[in-house]
């Protein structure tokens, strides 16, 4: 059962460490778009496209099986996360 227990324990440690490194591409893309607004003069927060990754992450929990309240509440700390990256590259 140690054995087994272990076994789990690495493959959740694999899946931690591909998170991270998720959250590590998602916010240089993040403050690559900080930039860009930044450089055209748009706003830092975009309404409809929250929204829409409200509707994505949704299905993309439905279909991995995910609880939709574990799903809304990461994507709410990545928005609030982000929010903050971009504000400040496009406020300075």
């Amino acid at each position: 059962m140690a054995d087994d227990l272990a076994t789990l324990r690495a493959a959740i440690d694999a899946a931690d460490a591909d998170l991270v490194a998720a959250l590590g591409r998602r916010l240089a893309a993040v403050r690559a778009v900080g930039d860009l607004k930044r450089a055209q003069g748009l706003s830092a927060v975009d309404a409809a496209r929250e929204a829409s990754l409200h509707a994505r992450w949704s299905s993309l929990a439905a279909e991995a099986g995910v609880p939709s309240h574990l799903a809304a509440s990461v994507l709410a700390a990545l928005l609030d996360g982000t929010r903050d990256e971009v504000r400040r590259r496009v406020e300075g």
